[in-house]
């Protein structure tokens, strides 16, 4: 116990007194080695006032070489090599010395055990000091790195500084690199990470290196989907060296950063810019998942102001607050408004001029607006309904709603709203001031009521991830480059069209639950693997969800632009609107959901 706290002591101690401890150690170690080699080989030891000047320079150039920088805790094979350079420099200096002007002892060969035996106490000395003075209280992990040779070294030496990690194996896309080893740790291919996992008890993968990382990605993916590996990207690895990222605050990677979907070009374009630049853009549903990127992606176009428009005061004033942040020349207006309310969104329309309207508020969670049919229609389809007329009043010239493949042949409410929406505006006039258009998508990672996130916080709570069929499936993009097309949609629209977007193959919802478990370290607990950490249960398919979603009904043709495509959704015919909307009306002022769900399942789109 008394040790421990003498230790204690020690370790809180400032850092220059921990330097002046260092400097103290390796003075005594220098002269002492000296001074007991010359007695085993001559006998005596003379203490000249060159050998003090000696004993000077040694300290003086682990000084300059930045020694004492990092004084025990964070050792690696650089900081050894800077030792040995900063040893041998005065070593080699005082031999020059004792050749120029020799005296009785033979000093060459002690100047020569001198720097080995010297250079071992130090070293020797450091470890000891770190083995005692920073044990860690936790079991060290047994990790890999993905990494360029050029930076192998420097990377190790980061991660081996932080006592809880024991860097056992690098992957290289190399296949000469193989068999190598790299400050004593070996270099495999990408290839031999599964057997790694078992052999190495491997628990996390850092990814270090951008260089062939597909090739990686899909490894992991498709050969890694049932050993639970942690992946950790390391976002830009000169900073890591550098110091000015911390191992401990990078996060785990998550499925949508390893999906193997194309990168796509989010650049912008000179014709994108001049669409947007000095217009007064209104984005409904600001503060969603898809309003906030849709609010960061268009003020980077320079418009001449940005309307944020949401009814959720909190998501509104992050979105407002990003902004700001991003672009102070563009004026940012923010409106706390239900557009449920025909007075306010009127007072809003009168109050500013508004060239173009991104509509992104909506309700998508489909099993909840099963259960609250009225809300689903008041803010999806009345809302849309007053948004349209102000605009006709109004002049805009663009609109452009976001869409969902849940309209596509709708058998939920959710679905069936979005599908009206469609039509309604589509259909809304017959001599349009507008330009209209819709765009059509899948799922989006992390987006509000998307699977992603809630099988995220079910792995985070070690509860069980729930699946609504094995064989369900469903379409999946990134927000970034959903909202990227949309506005090159936007563009691109010469009115009344509906554009879909080009989402890739539909995948399994239960392969990303079973992907998600094993990326984030677990395993899946089922009759084979009884001991395992989360169990998947198939709970059904909800009410009229699908099994499979579908982008159109139609056709689609290709447009301009590679991953917008376009149907003929948007020509079909969908007559008194206006009734429609009398109708849904009356209901919701009687409070009767049974005739609004009827309607829209049997009658509406007829």
């Amino acid at each position: 116990m008394m040790l421990k706290n003498i230790l204690n002591q020690i370790i809180n101690q400032n850092r220059s007194i921990k330097r002046l401890i260092v400097i103290i150690n390796d003075g005594l170690i220098s002269v002492l080695a000296f001074s007991f080699i010359s007695l085993l080989l001559d006998g005596y030891m003379l203490y000249e006032v060159s050998f003090f000047i000696f004993q000077i320079a040694i300290i003086c150039f682990f000084i300059l070489f930045r020694i004492y920088d990092n004084v025990i805790k964070h050792l690696g094979g650089s900081y050894i090599y800077k030792l040995l350079i900063a040893l041998f420099i005065p070593h080699f200096c005082y031999f020059l010395y004792l050749q120029i002007f020799p005296n009785n002892l033979n000093y060459g060969l002690i100047i020569m055990f001198n720097f080995f035996v010297t250079f071992s106490l130090i070293v020797t000395s450091r470890m000891f000091a770190k083995s005692i003075l920073y044990q860690s209280p936790h079991k060290t992990e047994n990790i890999a790195i993905y990494v360029d040779q050029n930076y192998s070294s420097a990377i190790i030496d980061s991660i081996n500084h932080l006592n809880q990690y024991s860097t056992v194996a690098i992957i290289s896309d190399d296949k000469k690199s193989k068999g190598l080893y790299i400050n004593g740790v070996e270099v495999y291919d990408i290839s031999d990470l599964k057997s790694l996992i078992l052999s190495k008890k491997l628990s996390k993968l850092f990814i270090a290196s951008q260089k062939n990382i597909t090739k990686l990605k899909n490894t992991i993916l498709d050969e890694l989907s049932n050993a639970p590996l942690k992946i950790i990207e390391i976002p830009n690895i000169k900073d890591v060296i550098d110091g000015k990222y911390s191992f401990d605050s990078l996060e785990d990677l998550s499925l949508e950063d390893i999906v193997d979907r194309k990168t796509y070009n989010l650049e912008i374009l000179n014709n994108d810019n001049t669409f947007i630049e000095g217009k007064d853009i209104l984005i409904t549903g600001a503060g969603g998942s898809i309003g906030s990127i849709l609010s960061s992606q268009i003020i980077s176009y320079n418009p001449r102001s940005v309307i944020l428009l949401d009814h959720s005061e909190s998501a509104l004033f992050f979105t407002q607050q990003k902004l700001k942040k991003m672009n102070s020349n563009v004026k940012i207006t923010t409106k706390l408004i239900n557009l449920a309310d025909k007075n306010l969104l009127n007072e809003m329309f009168r109050a500013l001029n508004i060239d173009m309207v991104y509509h992104a508020a909506a309700y998508k969670h489909v099993n909840m607006l099963e259960h609250n049919i009225i809300s689903g229609v008041k803010n999806n389809i009345i809302s849309l309904y007053y948004l349209l007329n102000e605009c006709e009043k109004n002049n805009v010239s663009n609109f452009v709603l976001v869409s969902t493949d849940k309209a596509v042949k709708p058998t939920t409410i959710m679905g069936m709203t979005k599908k009206f929406c469609e039509l309604m505006m589509f259909n809304f006039k017959n001599n349009k001031n507008c330009i209209y258009s819709a765009v059509r998508f899948g799922n989006v990672f992390n987006s509000s009521g998307s699977v992603i996130p809630i099988f995220k916080k079910q792995i985070l709570e070690q509860d069980f991830l729930t699946v609504t069929d094995k064989d369900v499936t469903r379409y999946f993009m990134s927000i970034d480059e959903a909202v990227h097309l949309i506005i090159k949609a936007s563009l691109i629209s010469k009115g009344n069209e509906m554009f879909i977007l080009d989402m890739g193959k539909p995948r399994k919802i239960l392969d990303i639950a079973k992907k998600m478990i094993h990326i984030s370290g677990k395993t899946i607990r089922s009759k084979e693997n009884p001991n395992g950490d989360i169990e998947i249960k198939i709970i059904g398919l909800g009410n009229s969800e699908k099994l499979h979603e579908e982008l159109s009904e139609f056709s689609c043709k290709k447009t301009t632009e590679e991953k917008i495509l376009k149907s003929k959704d948007s020509d079909i015919e969908f007559n008194n609107v206006d009734k429609k909307i009398k109708l849904l009306f009356e209901c919701i002022d009687n409070n009767d959901t049974n005739k609004i769900s009827d309607f829209l399942k049997h009658h509406c789109f007829k």
